[in-house]
């Protein structure tokens, strides 16, 4: 999996920054070396803004959840919106797979 970590786990767009998470022991080794050889790796500075944004992450995506759903539902029923995906509907497919 890549994830960004400028926007979600930064949150103040003062860091770029990404992760791979890998549950692949010799991709791993080759993208260790990779990192090793020829840089691109956090410094300290980078990595204290990544886990300071870390601090607040819990409240910003809970608050950005909030939002997508009073949009939803007010797109829902807005005469002039034909359907809105969006898995916090109870309409949508895979509605009851995210409220677990």
């Amino acid at each position: 999996m890549v994830n960004s970590c400028t926007k979600y786990i930064g949150g103040h767009s003062d860091v770029v920054s990404g992760a791979l998470c890998l549950n692949d022991k010799d991709l791993y080794d080759h993208l260790f070396l990779i990192a090793k050889t020829f840089g691109g790796n956090p410094g300290p500075f980078d990595s204290y803004l990544a886990l300071r944004g870390l601090k607040t992450l819990r409240i910003r995506v809970e608050e950005a959840c909030k939002s997508a759903w009073i949009i939803a539902h007010f797109l829902k029923d807005h005469p002039k919106i034909e359907k809105v995906l969006f898995p916090g509907l109870v309409e949508h497919p895979g509605h009851e797979i995210c409220k677990k």
